[in-house]
């Protein structure tokens, strides 16, 4: 029991530390010609896949299929986290450039 709490803490924390710093990175600053800035602005989206294994090759085809349906709705992952607990479980961090 202690174990799968511990494992619970530490993926919450790695998932949690990875949104932030994407978060802190939400906003960047770019140069356009003529010397003025604009500030680029990013949405994100968790998205979380589980399967019996990781080798089953029609839960692989429907991840695949979920991450190409958001990378045509122009959502780029940026970081995953393999939160596992004796199952195959990741959960993906996606952005995209606010319009």
């Amino acid at each position: 029991m202690k174990r799968i709490i511990f494992s619970f803490a530490v993926v919450a924390a790695i998932t949690l530390s990875a949104v932030v710093g994407l978060a802190s990175c939400g906003n960047i600053q770019t140069r356009e010609e003529g010397g003025s800035s604009k500030v680029e602005r990013w949405e994100y989206k968790i998205v979380s896949v589980s399967s019996a294994s990781i080798n089953s090759i029609e839960d692989q085809k429907k991840a695949e299929a979920e991450f190409n349906r958001l990378g045509a709705e122009g959502w780029e992952m940026v970081s995953s986290v393999d939160t596992g607990a004796g199952r195959y479980h990741i959960s993906g961090v996606f952005k995209r450039r606010l319009q």
